[in-house]
């Protein structure tokens, strides 16, 4: 099978679409799609999980690189347009639509899933657990060190 192109809609949660999460060094989001069956039809291997509501979502992920062949192939970050398809750099916070654009193909252990880009339909900005980021020339929260 050659690789396949899937759209999604859905809700998110957990974005790391900018930067890698350190841990597991993937860019990736938990996804809540509202067609779990349409999205389980693909032939992805990505397993469903449930949250503390039932909800059903998927961890979908894009490594920075792989080897493929014996060769290091360096696929970057995903592609992040806001609703009218402009390039987006803000945080994508907690409960935001979004449509994805991923990738089925085959691979030595059966069917990969990439995820390609990110629409943000609407965009719930992204508050850590201090609140929201500061702004450009407002006040700098006590750093604790």
């Amino acid at each position: 099978m050659a690789t396949q192109t899937f759209y999604f809609k859905g809700k998110c949660n957990w974005a790391k679409l900018f930067k890698p999460d350190q841990k597991y060094d993937y860019f990736g989001m938990d996804f809540y799609p509202d067609d779990v069956e349409a999205f389980k039809a693909t032939g992805t291997q990505l397993r469903p999980n449930k949250n503390e509501d039932g909800e059903t979502f998927f961890k979908v992920k894009r490594h920075p690189s792989a080897m493929i062949k014996g060769e290091l192939v360096n696929f970057g970050g995903p592609v992040v347009l806001d609703a009218k398809n402009n390039d987006m750099t803000d945080a994508v916070g907690n409960g935001s639509t979004v449509t994805l654009k991923l990738s089925i193909y085959d691979s030595q252990v059966g069917k990969g899933t990439r995820l390609e880009s990110v629409r943000v339909e609407e965009l719930v900005p992204y508050e850590g657990k201090d609140g929201p980021p500061a702004e450009a020339g407002g006040e700098v929260p006590d750093i604790p060190f």
